[in-house]
């Protein structure tokens, strides 16, 4: 029986059709879609299964440690003799910890009517172009909901079973004007002046936006051993950012930035790129070593296409993704809010 008749539209080869478009499709040109996912997923890396990136790691189970890193310690030098011979009262390890979350559960079912799988059956362009239709369809509607996710703002917005976790909650200091929903980073509250290590910069109530304030989040992040190698911000704040530099931009994106499809330019070190789901009025910076992915190493599919008799004269195809988005050391990113101009 050819590739395209009835049994092979529904079963294992669909199954295997469909897991093979996500292996080698899914991830990839997704990355090339959303800033936040190519800023995690690090470079991309060729592997023998597909393309792999340098920040994303497979799992085997979805509950996950993430270590989260604060301020350093202090070490200090000694004299010999007495300074070698003095006690010393031992501090213990503060800001840093495994957190322990889960990666993101995200399952979605496409019903596909028997007329449908009729038209298609038989021919083996025709279950081509269907398959890579569907695909087409639920890799754009995967990244529509992951794109929300990762640029969310409002309370509980962190890491979940049911969420990637937005950034926005990520890169907070929890204290200052606007961030009060961000102050519980994993098991750290950020009001707490003991954890000040976990806290990013955060610059509020920006107002008109001046190349100074970009500056200083640059600065900032610097200050704290990290690299402002990546901006993110919304259409509006783009633009603006974008007319502040304009003469002043680099005529290259380096490294993984290379393969992002979207609108980017560089400026003083800092990949610029527009990620159209970010709020309104804020302009995130980052160093982009200290974000991660993980994701569940799982079929895209388990079933492929399959007999749906709870439904009239339908077919169903179940589907699921398991990813997170996670940043280990928030204090090394920034965040500018409020805005305006």
């Amino acid at each position: 029986m050819a590739f395209g008749d009835n049994s092979t539209i529904i079963g294992p080869v669909s199954a295997t059709v469909f897991n093979q478009l996500a292996t080698n499709r899914f991830i990839s040109i997704i990355r090339q879609a959303s800033a936040m996912l190519n800023m995690a997923m690090g470079e991309r890396e060729e592997g023998e299964d597909g393309p792999r990136f340098s920040q994303d790691e497979n799992v085997s189970g979805a509950r996950i440690e993430i270590p989260i890193l604060g301020e350093a310690r202090t070490i200090t030098g000694v004299t010999d003799g007495a300074q070698e011979r003095a006690a010393v009262t031992l501090t213990p390890i503060s800001g840093m910890a495994n957190a322990i979350t889960d990666v993101a559960h995200y399952p979605h079912t496409v019903p596909i009517e028997n007329s449908l799988i009729t038209r298609v059956q038989g021919g083996r362009l025709k279950a081509g172009s269907f398959f890579e239709l569907v695909f087409q369809q639920l890799m754009e509607s995967y990244l529509e909901t992951f794109a929300t996710a990762l640029n969310e703002t409002g309370a509980n917005k962190g890491p979940a079973q049911n969420r990637l976790g937005s950034w926005v909650a990520a890169v907070s200091d929890g204290v200052s004007a606007g961030e009060s929903n961000y102050s519980d980073y994993y098991t750290f509250d950020r009001t707490d002046a003991a954890n000040a290590g976990v806290r990013s910069t955060v610059i509020p109530e920006v107002g008109v936006l001046g190349l100074e304030d970009i500056a200083t989040g640059q600065i900032a992040i610097q200050a704290k051993k990290g690299r402002a190698d990546v901006g993110i911000a919304g259409v509006t704040v783009f633009g603006i950012v974008r007319q502040l530099v304009e003469q002043m931009t680099e005529g290259h994106v380096v490294n993984g930035r290379v393969d992002f499809s979207g609108a980017k330019f560089r400026y003083a070190g800092t990949d610029f790129m527009l990620e159209a789901h970010a709020p309104a009025e804020t302009l995130g910076l980052f160093d982009s070593r200290t974000w991660m992915t993980k994701q569940l190493q799982k079929n895209f599919t388990d079933s492929g296409i399959m007999p749906a008799p709870w439904l009239t004269a339908s077919h169903v195809l179940p589907t699921e993704k398991w990813v997170g988005v996670f940043c280990k050391e928030p204090r090394k990113n920034a965040k500018l809010t409020g805005i305006t101009g």
